[in-house]
């Protein structure tokens, strides 16, 4: 390397050489100036390295000038205070040093004697605050929440602050499949708590602790069950429902704000008790409707009702009218136009049912000739018919007369004459509107009438809310005690409120009420019909009025619980309507249907007639929901007092349940039953216990109905029975819609098609081979003759077959026959040989082969089962069909459950739900704690202990140090080493949340390839 040039050098350069040199150039007109350029290169290079030391020199003169500087003042300073502090105190504050600081003895023997003076040293200086001597030491003590601050000092956090109350709810069912995971070991190993996430996990700082709000995890004590938690005291920041070792998703819940939860759970509580009574009084009203219809019927008009045909009708006119005054036997008339002497009552039997109705009074037999006789168009043209020639007229005697008026009488059933019968009926008629208007309102010793109709709407909305909305049933039917509901609407329970609001605005019953009660109707034994309906007509306006004052009363806003967006009041009428428009239903929806056999008073859905007069739908099993986009349109009052009753007060939800896992992760654990909704061409009915027509179906685009049988007609086969098997086969085993709560399903005309499905089950079952097999081994009369044969390849008709075999059955021996295969299947449910409890995710994969295996056999027996019934000739193909279709499918849905119920939805250890909650904000005090060696001496630093590895490398030294030691220190050492007791079980700092089946989390954390910042 070339030396710098020495000062002499340059100097001789910077006289006469270098000018020698410039002369040189100069006289040189063909170059030679190469030498004198680098000369002058390197001269600079010379200055500038003067330069810069001659700067550093400065530097350090003025560092030293400084240094003096600062021991003179602190001399100065040490000196002013030695003079100020008196030797006692002095020595004090050194005998406290020397007492905290100072260690004992004069020797140190090894590492465990450091470390026992560190910690002496921490536990004497770094004291947290002592909580309860009345010093609130923020930030170190603050108020207290679950089992975190300081109580005593600070007070408790929902009293100094502004908190969001949260409600958690936790569900959970953990039955699994048999040849699985133990449904105990599932349970036990799962729980759940409510953490803080931090800034460094992307979330907002809890103020106070870091750590999990429980001290503990909750787990659970059962195998199915639902808690339900409120806590009042969580501090604002981002905050995460932390679900441990659920693989399966069995637990699913919500993480809710209470205060929303309690301020919509009132207008929900009032709505079922308006629907209620809305139920109870629309029913009466068409009791009395009917009993009012029924009073004012003639008696003529219910003798046509009774009678049943236009016929029979007319020949009790003609017998009432043509044989009037006819005797039949014993001196009396044949419709007893004459009073009975040994009867009390002087009214001849011909017109006692109008005396007993009264509905249009027929008094004298002049009036019967007017008001019967005349009133229905009788003529002589309709007298009977004598045959011979005969006239009636020509028959003077009634000796003639009675065998023509006794056949009318006794010729047909529906031939009555104006008799006793007619007597019964007008009796009748009279007991059936008493029943109307008052047995089947005010009920009996078997139902409470009308009020059973209302209580029935109220209990089952009162489920619903249990098993769907379970946030909302403490709120609407437990909280609320009071039992004034005109007083006090928010305090006062549901069923007080319901009670209320069938009574409007009145506190006790009205005349027409107690005027239609059975004391008072049965107290008078001369009560007509026309008394009878004018009651009712009273009754009605009664109820309707109340109805109407019901409808009106106004829902303020509740005092206790509320949210600035609800109005400050609105009417009952006001909140049917906007939850029916959530609702969005329709007489004709097919939610409004009712199941055949139900009564009337069960229907799915009512019509409550507004006081606006519009008439709305609203549903009788089933709720709106609170964030329904309905209830964020509708606005109610004005000015200040608007608001709407979009509340939604879910922050954080998750999924899952018993059979999540046949959903969840499918793209991951069950590509193959991932499917899309496919519409179909008909509609889908299917005809139970039926193997000719399984289905009865109608084509959508035409409405008209399939035509045709299994056995005839290959065309009710490709329209019909294929499409419609296949629709219950792929919607059974395929999930359409996504997982979770997104898993919506298909609509009632369409099908799931996956391609577990498509591949895994032809259409036509009975081209499988399996099936085939049966039929041709079969030893009975199975024949395939007997099913209709079809071609999905081309789409047509390839002949019609009849069947050759008889059907047997009769829905009672397929029906056992299908109860025997159902039995079959529940062994693959069953336990196969002794299994112990597992808790190791890794034996699945055996436990699977265990499930795959049982599940063979039992879908084996199923079909020697079926073999069986069709050699012994109990069955027929067709019904054979039914039956193999049914093990095929639920052999696939078997085959479903055993496949997942071994493949975990998750692999990590953990899950999580983070939720931000920002009610109140808080500044933090952001100081350092004072620390005190003794009473005064406060500790203004620590002491940080960094630990660095290196290499070991040996030191070269001479023999007379190498005795010493004969290692040094060399390049730091960066490389991993030990185990991390995180990852560890058995250590003390093992953390479960870290230990995934996949070892995802430790690769993430020390695989520094997978890192996005390797440090």
């Amino acid at each position: 390397m070339e030396k710098a040039p020495t000062l002499e050098k340059t100097q001789s350069r910077r006289t006469g050489d270098f000018r020698s040199k410039s002369r040189k150039k100069s006289s040189d007109p063909f170059g030679g100036d190469g030498d004198a350029k680098e000369e002058t290169n390197h001269a600079q290079q010379v200055v500038r390295e003067l330069y810069t030391r001659y700067k550093q020199q400065l530097e350090r003169w003025r560092g030293y000038r400084d240094l003096a500087w600062i021991m003179a003042f602190s001399t100065l300073l040490l000196a002013v205070l030695y003079t100020q502090r008196q030797a006692p105190i002095a020595h004090k504050v050194f005998q406290t040093l020397e007492d905290v600081l100072v260690p004992e003895g004069d020797s140190v023997a090894s590492t465990a004697d450091v470390y026992g003076w560190l910690k002496g040293v921490l536990k004497d200086v770094w004291k947290d605050p002592l909580c309860g001597d009345g010093l609130c030491e923020e930030p170190f003590e603050y108020p207290s929440y679950s089992r975190y601050g300081c109580r005593a000092d600070c007070g408790k956090l929902n009293e100094k602050m502004n908190l969001t109350t949260i409600q958690i709810n936790v569900e959970w069912n953990f039955t699994h499949p048999a040849n699985a995971l133990e449904s105990t070991s599932l349970r036990e190993q799962s729980s759940w708590n409510l953490c803080p996430v931090g800034p460094n996990n992307g979330g907002t700082e809890i103020l106070f602790s870091r750590k999990c709000y429980f001290g503990d995890d909750h787990t659970f004590a059962s195998t199915t069950g639902s808690t339900s938690t409120v806590l009042r005291d969580v501090p604002d920041g981002t905050w995460e429902m932390l679900i441990r070792r659920d693989t399966f998703h069995k637990t699913k819940g919500s993480v809710m704000d209470h205060s929303k939860v309690q301020a919509i759970a009132y207008y929900y509580r009032v709505y079922i008790a308006a629907l209620a009574a809305a139920a109870q009084q629309n029913t009466e009203v068409n009791l009395l409707e009917e009993g009012h219809r029924l009073a004012t019927t003639p008696f003529m008009e219910y003798a046509r009702m009774k009678i049943g045909s236009d016929t029979g009708f007319r020949d009790y006119i003609i017998a009432t009218c043509a044989c009037l005054g006819v005797t039949v036997e014993q001196g009396r008339d044949f419709n007893y136009s004459q009073p009975i002497p040994e009867d009390d009552d002087d009214t001849p039997l011909i017109l006692r049912p109008f005396r007993i109705t009264q509905v249009e009074p027929v008094n004298t037999l002049d009036d019967l000739q007017t008001k019967v006789c005349q009133r229905y168009n009788y003529t002589d043209a309709d007298r009977p018919v004598l045959g011979d020639g005969q006239a009636w007229e020509d028959l003077e005697g009634d000796q003639f007369k009675t065998p023509y008026c006794q056949n009318l009488l006794l010729g047909s059933s529906t031939t009555i004459a104006a008799n006793s019968r007619s007597v019964r009926w007008a009796e009748e008629q009279v007991a059936e509107v008493k029943r109307l208007l008052v047995a089947e309102r005010e009920g009996d010793e078997d139902d409470n009438g009308v009020a059973d109709v209302g209580q029935a709407v109220y209990d089952g909305l009162k489920e619903y809310v249990e098993e769907n909305m379970g946030e909302l049933y403490n709120p609407v039917f437990q909280m609320p005690r009071g039992v004034l509901a005109l007083r006090d609407l928010a305090r006062a329970k549901g069923q007080a409120v319901y009670e209320q609001f069938y009574m409007g605005e009145m506190l006790e019953q009205g005349e027409a009420y107690i005027n239609l009660t059975r004391a008072s109707v049965e107290s008078e034994s001369d009560l007509t019909l026309p008394d009878l309906a004018f009651r009712a007509e009273a009754r009605i306006k009664e109820v309707q009025l109340q109805q109407d004052q019901f409808l009106n009363i106004s829902i303020p806003k509740d005092d206790l619980f509320s949210a600035e967006t609800l109005p400050e009041s609105l009417k009952v009428s006001e909140l049917i309507d906007v939850f029916s428009q959530a609702l969005d239903l329709t007489m004709d929806s097919r939610q409004c249907q009712p199941d055949e056999g139900q009564p009337a008073y069960r229907a799915p859905c009512m019509e409550v007639q507004l006081l606006e007069g519009n008439t709305v739908v609203v549903s009788n099993t089933t709720l709106p929901e609170a964030d329904a986009p309905a209830l964020r349109n509708a606005t109610f009052g004005s000015g200040n007092g608007t608001g709407t009753l979009y509340l939604p007060y879910t922050i954080v939800a998750w999924y899952g349940g018993g059979d999540a896992y046949l959903r969840d992760n499918l793209d991951r654990r069950g590509p193959q039953y991932i499917g899309e909704c496919k519409a179909l061409d008909v509609t889908c009915t299917r005809n139970i216990g039926s193997s000719k027509n399984p289905y009865n179906c109608t084509y959508l685009d035409s409405g008209e109905k399939v035509p045709g049988d299994m056995t005839r007609d290959p065309e009710y086969r490709l329209d019909c029975e294929i499409p419609c098997s296949e629709q219950m086969d792929c919607n059974a085993l395929c999930e359409c819609g996504g997982g979770g709560f997104e898993n919506t399903g298909c609509g009632e005309h369409e099908m799931c098609e996956c391609k577990e499905c498509s591949d895994g089950m032809s259409p036509d079952a009975s081209k499988d081979s399996e099936f085939f097999q049966l039929i041709t081994r079969s030893r009975g009369g199975a024949s395939f003759d007997a099913i209709a044969e079809v071609d999905l390849s081309e789409r047509r008709q390839l002949g019609v077959q009849e069947e050759i075999n008889k059907m047997l059955g009769q829905t009672e021996t397929l029906q056992e026959l299908q109860d025997d295969i159902q039995e079959k299947m529940a062994s693959v449910t069953a336990a196969e040989d002794a299994r112990k409890a597992l808790g190791n995710i890794e034996e699945m994969a055996s436990l699977q082969l265990q499930a795959q295996e049982a599940l063979r056999r039992a879908v084996q027996d199923q079909v020697n089962t079926i073999q069986r019934n069709i050699d012994e000739g109990k069955i027929t193909a067709l019904e054979a069909l039914v039956l193999y279709k049914r093990t095929r499918r639920d052999g696939r849905i078997e085959s479903k459950r055993v496949n997942l119920a071994n493949d975990p939805v998750v692999r990590r250890p953990t899950e999580s739900y983070m939720f931000e909650l920002r009610n109140d904000p808080f500044e933090k005090a952001d100081r350092a704690r004072e620390r005190y060696v003794g009473l005064t001496n406060r500790v203004i630093s620590g002491l940080l202990l960094h630990q660095v590895r290196v290499e070991d490398v040996e030191c070269g030294m001479c023999d007379e140090f190498g005795k010493i030691d004969d290692s040094c220190k060399g390049e730091v050492k960066t490389e991993p080493y030990g185990v991390d007791p995180v990852f560890k079980r058995g250590t003390s700092l093992y953390n479960p949340d870290f230990d995934d089946i996949d070892s995802e989390i430790v690769a993430s954390i020390y695989n520094c390839s997978a890192l996005d910042d390797p440090t």
